[in-house]
């Protein structure tokens, strides 16, 4: 779940913070933390009602696990599985509406200058900011491509070998991306629109803070 740690907002991957975002607060016994003292001190009085609580946290800890396995839904959006519903273009801002295999527990939105996301249920909405109508299409294997900064986009290694070492530089994970118009035909086919956000998506949820 550790993909989820930017996309929730989560302050920390451990399991009181996972619960808490579910809103999960039935938990009776002392932290993990306290247990360890609590453990200590069990050893040398071998005092019952001590050995209690520190397996009544690990009890906890474990039923815990599986009222969490229910973020799991939220993957399949960082996973990139789902269908893609509904696309506008609107003004400068591309929309998107995506349908998840299954419901996420809880709502979530975030975002940032270049993109938006709210989701609930199966349910996620997607805004896009464009710039005279035209999407950067982003590439994960960015090791593989020269950027070229006049042109504002790259090449693959294997074609831009003989461009000028001035006019190339190797690209990186900000860098490696080429520009397409938001044309009709993109407007009407799901299926570009898929591949569109496998490459794109993974780099801009990479990119929330």
């Amino acid at each position: 779940m550790k993909p989820l740690k930017k996309l929730l907002k989560l302050p920390a991957m451990k399991q009181p913070c996972m619960e808490e975002f579910l809103g999960i607060r039935d938990r009776i016994y002392t932290d993990g933390k306290e247990c360890i003292r609590l453990y200590k001190e069990f050893l040398k009085k071998r005092d019952k009602n001590i050995a209690d609580i520190v397996l009544g946290h690990n009890l906890e800890d474990v039923l815990g696990l599986g009222k969490i396995y229910q973020m799991l839904g939220y993957l399949c959006l960082t996973d990139c599985e789902f269908d893609v519903t509904y696309t506008e273009l609107d003004d400068e801002n591309l929309l998107l509406g995506l349908e998840l295999p299954c419901e996420i527990p809880v709502e979530f939105s975030n975002g940032n200058g270049d993109f938006y996301l709210t989701g609930k249920e199966k349910e996620v909405k997607m805004i896009v900011r464009t710039k005279n109508g035209r999407l950067r299409q982003y590439y994960q294997n960015f090791k593989d491509y020269y950027y070229l900064p006049e042109e504002d986009s790259v090449i693959p290694k294997v074609l831009g070998s003989g461009i000028d070492k001035k006019h190339r530089k190797a690209a990186t994970k900000d860098t490696c991306y080429t520009w397409f118009d938001c044309t009709e035909q993109f407007l009407q086919s799901s299926q570009i629109q898929k591949q569109y956000l496998q490459n794109s998506l993974p780099f801009l949820l990479s990119c929330l803070k």
